[in-house]
């Protein structure tokens, strides 16, 4: 007797191959494919699936998982009810590991932000071996987990904020974490290179980690220096870096932002495949939207990301030096910055002191103020002391399309989420079905099929999830079952959260995690090592 049963749904397999009728059984958590009908064979549960999908998990390959461990309803629902069943977190430079640091000052610091924060215990993260143990055992997960370490967070370990290069022996102290966490079952390293301290990083440094990362058959993933107006050279650097190392690469969320980068998607393809045609294994990932989002102090320069938070907040209380800022900015000193057409293109989602200016754009504050919008920027950075979300409406949808459809992309969610009651970006809820009901279902430009190829058995045989992605006997029983007429994201920018619609059930290695709009308490999620 099998332990499910899941009877009459149209089977879409994760191949990228044509759906066909059938039944599916679970048993241990594996999987049987019955093409047709499974006839009178019996299980302790069966559900009818007439008229749905019933396809693999979704597979985030850019998920910030790590950062909210301590929150699991918040991050399991908000996962799972989308039908993601793994992820790969540890994404942008940032990581809970490493805190340890080769300077007992900035241990102290590290210690002092983590608590702040509220993320880890800094004792659990002095080694990727313990932080590994962690999320073993000390983390509800409905999902499973690869876990990329943040080069921000190394460098930060072994020399602080500075702007400047390592020296020999801090490069080799860097090189020492990551081989450790490599040794210990990371995915790899992931970079930030618009947030301190990636900011401050030279390529020549980047290749030299991830040479560590290539001894380990392991993968480099990078949020480059510059998605606007640079993309291009960023595009460049990123892929002689991985070429440089012998490292897989991951480009994260690929985008052309910013009007002056807009029409660069055709040669920003170009120069991959040339990559591609010289031995580089290169692959992106993209969310289904045309709006980033992200802290609203990454649009400072580069110089005020050298201070601490509180540092930086005074900064901008100063009069002369904020003057100093305004002019870097007009300058053109940051990137985040310049690929704004005007402050009507950043939306406030996450404002914890000035909560009344959640879900309207700077530039409609300065309206209502009557104020310059560059001083109304500033002003909603220093009275929120520099901690406030936003979202930027930088794309355009022709870019967004030709970057999807590409054999070489994958989908992601680059989703915070903090509660299941705030303001955010659809992203971290509704990537997934946002991609089905977009560019299957509205525009008709790729099949069902290829679309779920995209989420499922592309990036589980690219990223290592052995077993994973593909609906096959013996395969791991992450399965999702779906309406295909009314799978939809719940909410759009600047709205409160509401659950995506059509995802009706959500097994991850057999066990059932999510019905009837809700998880079941059921968190069977393992952690995935490289292997």
């Amino acid at each position: 007797m099998f332990d499910t049963l899941i009877r009459g749904g149209k089977i879409i397999d994760g191949t990228g191959a044509p759906a066909f009728d059938g039944d599916i059984a679970i048993l241990d958590g594996k999987l049987k494919i019955f093409p047709g009908d499974a006839g009178d064979i019996q299980a302790k549960q069966v559900y009818d699936a007439s008229g749905k999908c019933v396809c693999p998990g979704f597979i985030d390959v850019h998920s910030h998982a790590d950062l909210f461990f301590l929150n699991p309803l918040v991050h399991n629902t908000a996962k799972i009810s989308q039908g993601v069943t793994a992820e790969v977190a540890g994404q942008c430079g940032l990581s809970d590991f490493p805190t340890r640091s080769c300077d007992p000052e900035l241990y102290a610091r590290h210690k002092q932000e983590q608590s702040r924060l509220n993320i880890l215990k800094p004792e659990q993260t002095d080694t990727f071996a313990g932080y590994r143990k962690f999320i073993e055992e000390g983390v509800d997960k409905a999902t499973h987990i690869k876990q990329l370490v943040g080069h921000g967070c190394i460098r930060r370990a072994v020399m602080g904020s500075e702007n400047r290069e390592p020296t020999a022996q801090e490069l080799e102290m860097m090189k020492d974490l990551l081989r450790e966490a490599m040794e210990n079952g990371a995915a790899g390293l992931s970079s930030g290179l618009v947030y301190p301290p990636g900011v401050f990083t030279k390529s020549a440094e980047l290749t030299e980690l991830c040479k560590v990362v290539a001894e380990y058959g392991g993968v480099y993933t990078s949020h480059m220096r510059d998605e606007g107006e640079g993309v291009l050279v960023s595009v460049r650097e990123t892929l002689d870096t991985a070429l440089a190392a012998g490292c897989r690469l991951n480009i994260s969320h690929l985008k052309a932002m910013g009007t002056s980068a807009w029409g660069m998607s055709a040669k920003v393809l170009e120069m991959i495949e040339d990559a591609a045609a010289k031995g580089l294994d290169v692959v992106y990932d993209v969310y289904p939207f045309t709006a980033s989002m992200t802290s609203f102090q990454a649009c400072l320069p580069p110089k005020e990301h050298t201070f601490t938070r509180e540092e930086r907040t005074a900064r901008l209380k100063d009069p002369v030096i904020r003057e100093q800022i305004k002019q870097s900015l007009l300058a053109g000193e940051s990137v985040k910055f310049s690929s704004l057409r005007s402050l009507d293109d950043v939306l406030m989602i996450d404002c914890p002191v000035t909560t009344q200016y959640r879900g309207k754009t700077v530039a409609q504050v300065a309206r209502e103020q009557g104020i310059d919008p560059l001083d109304a920027m500033l002003d909603i950075l220093a009275e929120n002391a520099c901690a406030t979300n936003c979202v930027y409406f930088t794309m355009n949808e022709d870019d967004l399309t030709a970057f999807f459809l590409h054999d070489r992309a994958m989908v992601c969610t680059d989703g915070l989420v903090h509660s299941l009651t705030e303001t955010t970006h659809p992203r971290g809820f509704c990537a997934f079905p946002q991609a089905i009901d977009l560019f299957v279902r509205k525009k008709g430009c790729i099949s069902l099929e290829k679309a779920i190829h995209k989420m499922t058995g592309f990036p589980a045989k690219w990223h290592g999830f052995a077993n994973k992605g593909e609906l096959k006997d013996g395969f791991d029983a992450d399965v999702l079952i779906f309406d295909p007429e009314t799978v939809a994201p719940g909410f759009t920018y600047g709205e409160n959260i509401r659950l995506c619609s059509g995802i009706e059930k959500v097994f991850v290695d057999g066990v059932l995690t999510y019905e009837n709009g809700a998880l079941t308490g059921a968190y069977p999620g393992r952690f995935i090592p490289n292997k």
